[in-house]
């Protein structure tokens, strides 16, 4: 199950651009303090922000068919693993997004309003580069302790954020900070629930890899079948989570009772633009 040479390059190259080429350039164009037509530094975290969603929901898609392929009667049983296999790296892609998504967002809520400390704005920036190695780990040393390790400090921070993204909504409702822009606060409660699904569907995973590790030798054909089933068992809960992902992206591009902002944003998004 370990991922193939071209696999882990094409990985390289999407933390390439979103995790050191976005940030540089939105950095360089708010010290260049750019407004008008052209490339900003809110635009690039726009861009960046729509990147993410469609890695999510479109590899998401092709996990699902490719669960509903291996399903198939006329395959033979090393056909069906095989399958399996390719869910499993194209799985990867949706968790990579994920796990940007909370700095990506958090960085472009600054630029309807909602300001924050600098204290906040760090833990927000580092999150995500954090939890994204977390996952690359989990996935390229499968075969080994550390990426054991990896993935349970992983999911270890989905139930963190879990009960934490919830309380922040909570607490910042309260004291009027998502008053500028009100629809904020239920597109993390969304992101929350999506977390909940995320865990419920990975109990499935563990059924696609062998029983002496992702390097062991293929499993028997019931093993297979096994794995189908699981996977199956979750669809729906997978059909949810796209529609969740569906109405985040509408309150991005709606944004009920949102209210023009005036505050400065961060040096880390980049100046404000008109």
């Amino acid at each position: 199950m370990r991922p193939p040479a071209h696999g882990r390059r094409a990985t390289g190259s999407l933390l390439l651009g979103l995790v050191v080429l976005l940030p540089a350039a939105a950095l360089a164009a708010a010290l260049t303090g750019r407004a008008g037509p052209g490339i900003t530094p809110q635009r690039l975290w726009t861009f960046a922000h729509l990147i993410l969603f469609v890695f999510w929901l479109g590899a998401d898609l092709g996990v699902v068919l490719a669960v509903r392929a291996a399903a198939r009667a006329d395959l033979l049983p090393a056909q069906r693993w095989r399958t399996l296999g390719l869910a499993r790296s194209i799985d990867l892609a949706p968790r990579l997004a994920a796990s940007l998504m909370l700095t990506v967002g958090g960085i472009l809520t600054e630029y309807v309003g909602i300001g924050h400390p600098w204290w906040q704005m760090a833990g927000i920036v580092a999150i995500g580069p954090a939890w994204l190695g977390l996952v690359l780990l989990a996935h390229l040393a499968a075969d080994h302790r550390a990426g054991a390790v990896a993935g349970r400090l992983e999911e270890g921070l989905r139930r963190l954020l879990i009960v934490a993204v919830p309380l922040s909504v909570a607490w910042s409702w309260s004291t009027g900070r998502l008053a500028p822009a009100p629809y904020v606060g239920v597109k993390l409660l969304l992101f929350a629930a999506l977390m909940v699904l995320g865990l419920r569907v990975r109990v499935a995973w563990p059924a696609l890899v062998p029983a002496g590790g992702p390097g062991a030798a293929e499993p028997a054909p019931v093993a297979a079948e096994v794995a189908v089933a699981r996977l199956n068992a979750v669809l729906p809960l997978m059909l949810a989570g796209w529609l969740l992902l569906a109405a985040a992206a509408w309150l991005g591009i709606v944004r009920p009772g949102e209210v023009p902002a005036g505050a400065a944003v961060s040096a880390v998004a980049g100046l404000r633009q008109p």
